[in-house]
């Protein structure tokens, strides 16, 4: 179904990118798409998401407050972002903290009671009912507060005047200036340029915008030549343009495996990847969390060969303390699998203090009942769709470790992923905490990512594991005949920077040969999703020879902002039934007791529901984790609700005393890798 209503759209853009007279237009349009961020699987209305890039076509040269207006009142945007159902007294505030976070000021910029003012003045922004007709803006006054509040120390009563706040805010259009000229001029702009071009664009709008950086020095300076790269989009419209042809369905699959398919948004917190480097011109770090493939058109041309020779496990310094370390370790054959929740999974539903009557009344609509828990004590119950993981807790296996967080929590997405992945609260860090640990490791395959970005967890400073979609899915794909001229150029030796290039691409090639000789697990209760799909071949390279050290996967769905209770039960039965299953052919195979699943996300829930039948961004989660090497039990006390932490479950657990736990199950030096010592919780 989502397939066939993604593949018209795509295909009625690129052929009107290729037929209109001003394709710069496109391209304006193709940022734009990239910035107010829209995913047709939860708007599920082509025609909605049409209109939305009509009105990137038609606003986006002027104004941005034009522009600004129009988004807000979007039907695309306004269901994306769960606004459509947010009214007082418990507003919804993801449109407020996109709004505040990816759209004008950027994170730093507001604080928490600036997106609880703008999610209460924007209550009531809805839209029609299908059977009205035409889906459209609507007002529902009755679900809108009409009180004073302060937003950025500025009194207000509407949507209306938080947007005339953001659209006159200085910082809106340095934030805009930046994106901009990381699209059309180079991924690090100077400071004084972006002020410069911040000016400009509040007092000229988008259009005076470009024609300033068009006719400025720096557009035609060395360094901006060759400073980025097309994106997929881009360079897919340019070979169609160049031979004539028209696209079919074959260019929506070649978008969809490059990463970069129109209304279809990345997974939130992931990053970029090696073997997907080229894929978004929009590569991330973690000081720059934006959410989507389409904007950041393009990427360093130098940093691009510099991460792709290190995806193709470039590297061979002297051997560290740590290195040898880990090969110790890799002769005990334990092994780390991360899996991530994406979204922020509602940690008060996944383990409930079914004994606080507050419970029930924080959450009248989304309380699970206490009959239906599955108890870990007198006082604490699991969700019922967890039943697969019953077994493992009563032996022991599984460890649940509540109030897990990090001090000074954002409730940000890509921020607090960013923590969780570097191990760095205070976001100086720009390699992950698996990623330093694997750095010197010779073995490309030392780390394998499942999935289509490789996490910023695992990029480390010299080298970035690889990903996989599949164990079947990798493989050189070459046009027939050229197998013979590629294996012509990997036996000629060159100079320079092109013999590194044919090095990697030898060491590429007999990777992906050593992934073909991997023999294939199926296991029917892993069949039939994404994520158990990843779970059956993390086995299948376990019970090979020579496995990695540490997988990493990933489930997404976890933003439960509205209508969670159906969402969450089915991602948590995905969940503890993939693991059940994997962990019964670990037992198979022989490996129980050397692989240890830590299960994260990058934070929990509010505590009370929202108006939406869901629940907003919160601080403190719950991890899970499980293994035969695992001490089982409950770790961290009972949440009290009744001393909450700004409405959030507070902090007891630094998520970095469980990473000194893992690391010290691989055989590292937790200090080493963390850069200080955390006392470990005894997880293992």
């Amino acid at each position: 179904e989502e397939k066939r209503r993604i593949v018209p759209l795509v295909l009625a853009w690129l052929r009107g990118w290729l037929a209109t007279p001003t394709p710069a237009a496109e391209r304006l349009a193709l940022f734009w798409h990239g910035h107010f961020t829209s995913e047709l699987r939860k708007v599920k209305r082509p025609e909605l998401l049409w209109r939305q890039l009509s009105t990137f076509r038609e606003r986006g040269y002027g104004p941005f407050r034009e522009l600004l207006f129009a988004v807000a009142k979007d039907p695309a945007m306004l269901l994306y972002l769960d606004n459509a159902r947010s009214k007082m007294p418990h507003p919804n505030e993801n449109w407020a903290r996109e709004l505040l976070e990816l759209f004008t000021l950027g994170v730093g910029h507001y604080d928490e009671a600036d997106i609880q003012a703008a999610a209460r003045a924007f209550a009531g922004w809805s839209v029609t009912r299908p059977r009205e007709g035409t889906i459209r803006f609507v007002f529902r006054r009755r679900w809108a507060d009409g009180e004073a509040k302060t937003f950025l120390g500025r009194r207000v009563r509407t949507g209306e005047e938080v947007l005339e706040i953001l659209a006159r805010h200085p910082q809106t259009y340095r934030f805009l200036s930046g994106k901009l000229l990381r699209f059309y001029l180079h991924p690090e702009p100077e400071p004084g340029l972006v002020e410069e071009g911040a000016r400009v664009l509040k007092d000229a709008g988008t259009r005076g915008f470009l024609a300033w950086l068009f006719t400025h020095p720096a557009f035609y300076s060395d360094r901006a030549r060759f400073a980025l790269v097309k994106s997929p989009v881009e360079y897919l419209v340019g070979l169609y343009y160049a031979s004539g042809q028209e696209p079919d369905t074959r260019a929506v699959r070649l978008l969809a495996a490059m990463g970069q398919l129109p209304s279809q948004p990345l997974t939130l917190g992931r990053g970029s990847t090696s073997r997907s480097l080229w894929r978004a011109g929009a590569r991330r770090t973690s000081s720059s969390p934006a959410p989507s493939c389409f904007e950041g058109g393009s990427m360093d041309r130098r940093s691009f060969l510099k991460s792709a020779l290190t995806a193709m496990a470039l590297g061979g310094a002297a051997p560290s303390l740590l290195a040898r370390t880990a090969r110790a370790a890799r002769a005990e054959g334990r092994t780390l699998l991360v899996v991530q929740l994406t979204g922020g999974n509602d940690a008060l539903n996944t383990l409930v203090p079914f004994r606080q009557a507050l419970y029930r009344r924080l959450r009248p609509n989304l309380a699970l009942k206490r009959e239906d828990l599955l108890p870990v004590s007198d006082r604490l119950g699991l969700h019922p769709a967890l039943r697969p993981l019953m077994p493992l807790f009563e032996r022991g296996r599984l460890a649940l470790v509540q109030g897990i967080g990090y001090p000074r929590p954002s409730r940000s997405h890509f921020v607090s992923m960013a923590v969780w992945h570097t191990a760095d609260p205070e976001q100086k860090a720009l390699t992950g905490w698996l990623g330093r640990y694997l750095d010197e490791a010779h073995d490309p395959f030392c780390a394998v990512n499942f999935g289509v970005l490789t996490p910023l967890a695992l990029r480390g400073a010299e080298r970035t594991a690889p990903s996989l979609v599949s164990l079947d899915r990798f493989a050189l794909r070459l046009p027939p005949g050229f197998e013979t001229r590629l294996e012509e150029v990997l036996r000629t030796p060159y100079q320079g920077l092109e013999e590194a290039v044919r090095r990697r691409l030898a060491e590429l090639k007999a990777a992906t040969e050593r992934v073909a000789r991997i023999p294939r697990k199926k296991v029917a209760d892993l069949e039939g999703t994404r994520f158990g799909q990843s779970l059956a071949d993390v086995l299948a390279m376990l019970d090979a020879p020579d496995p990695p050290r540490v997988f990493y996967t990933a489930l997404g769905g976890f933003d439960t902002h509205a209508d969670e209770p159906p969402r969450h039960q089915a991602l948590l039965a995905e969940l503890a039934g993939g693991l059940a299953a994997f962990y019964r052919e670990l037992r198979g195979i022989g490996r129980e007791r050397d692989v240890v699943v830590l299960v994260f996300s990058e934070f929990g829930r509010r505590a009370a529901e929202n108006s939406s039948l869901g629940t907003d961004h919160g601080k403190a989660g719950l991890a899970l984790v499980l293994g035969g090497a695992v001490r089982g039990g409950v770790f961290g006390s009972e949440p009290d609700l009744e001393a909450l932490d700004d409405g959030d479950l507070p902090l007891q657990i630094d998520f970095r005393r469980a990473y000194a736990d893992l690391l010290g199950f691989l055989g590292a030096d937790p200090e080493e890798v963390l850069g200080q010592r955390f006392p470990p919780l005894g997880l293992v």
